[in-house]
């Protein structure tokens, strides 16, 4: 199955906020795209096209289909035209969008935060959590999440002491919550200083891959680091149920990248890789049954989503392997 589709598709340029008009979508051969004239070549290595599928919206159940191609060269999917309106894709219930921290997890935050002040047992947090914090300086520093939706996550660094800032298009309006800032923008328009930047599932949303991370350098500090989680191919889900995997969540994700395509960029923008950790989750297995049987992502539980035992021995396995569905990658400006 991996090696069934080689495909690929056109540059784009910027992330858009729902209140600007998108870019008229790219036409089979070429076209003029935000006063550019694009052609048929990977946005993410340059890369000749290679072959097409059609994939169809499945988490909201809607059955519309989308053109992607893979490239030819790194592998890596991207769709072949960006609609006009995106936000209708994403509405009040997409998962990034909504909840809070509860008064619960802020008090264990709070005794994580006593702890590493004294010096004494640190109690864990969890493994998203913990694998941020590996790369941050203790107790303080300034962080960005591209994507932050509600914020869930910058509200824990808060409460753990780091000044938080958070940017996505599709939330309603600009806010100051428990602490954190969270901007209803492109990400283009952020600028200052940052400890960390990071793309929790957000950068296969944004439509120039090159135009992000260029931007991502100038926000990083000396140190800084770029965190990028993503879904990735080739892998085990996409190689049992091909246009079933529930990650390539077209229209959403306008790209699916391989790791010679996340490497290429990073090459090209003068970054160091320094970290790539599979951390596939059996969600995604679940999912993909749940797709071929007809069914959408919203019709499962949480607890039908954490799958069976032997769903999670065979994503622990493809993750040991490197061939999970998903990476936490690393970057810096210099190893």
């Amino acid at each position: 199955m991996k090696d069934q589709w080689p495909l690929q598709m056109s540059p784009m340029r910027g992330a858009q906020c729902p209140h600007e008009p998108a870019p008229a979508g790219i036409g089979d051969d070429e076209a003029t795209f935000a006063g550019s004239t694009l052609s048929r070549v990977c946005s993410v290595c340059g890369g000749p096209e290679g072959s097409r599928i059609i994939l169809a919206e499945k988490m909201y159940g809607s059955g519309e289909e989308f053109a992607y191609s893979m490239c030819g060269s790194c592998g890596s999917l991207q769709i072949v035209s960006v609609l006009e309106e995106m936000s209708r894709y994403y509405p009040a219930d997409y998962y990034s969008l909504a909840g809070t921290l509860g008064s619960r997890a802020r008090l264990r935050l709070l005794v994580r935060r006593a702890s590493r002040v004294l010096g004494l047992r640190v109690p864990r947090l969890g493994e998203d959590l913990e694998s941020v914090l590996r790369w941050l300086p203790r107790g303080k520093g300034r962080v960005l999440d591209v994507g932050s939706g509600a914020g869930i996550l910058l509200r824990k660094l808060q409460a753990l002491g780091y000044v938080c800032h958070g940017v996505d298009p599709h939330l309603s309006s600009d806010a100051m919550s428990q602490g954190i800032v969270l901007m209803r923008c492109a990400f283009e328009e952020v600028h200052g200083e940052y400890d960390m930047v990071m793309f929790n599932h957000s950068f296969e949303h944004m439509s120039d891959p090159h135009g992000v991370f260029a931007h991502a350098r100038t926000l990083l500090g000396r140190r800084g680091i770029l965190r990028i989680r993503v879904p990735v191919v080739p892998n085990n889900v996409w190689d049992e149920y091909g246009t079933d995997w529930p990650q390539l969540d077209p229209p959403r994700h306008l790209f699916t990248f391989s790791m010679s395509g996340l490497r290429s960029l990073a090459s090209a923008h003068g970054l160091v890789v320094r970290s790539v950790e599979y951390d596939a989750r059996p969600w995604s297995l679940v999912a993909a049954r749940a797709y071929r049987d007809g069914r959408r992502l919203l019709d499962l539980s949480p607890e039908d989503l954490e799958g069976s035992s032997a769903d999670r021995s065979s994503t622990q396995s493809a993750n040991e392997a490197m061939y999970g569905d998903q990476v936490r990658l690393i970057l810096s400006l210099d190893a």
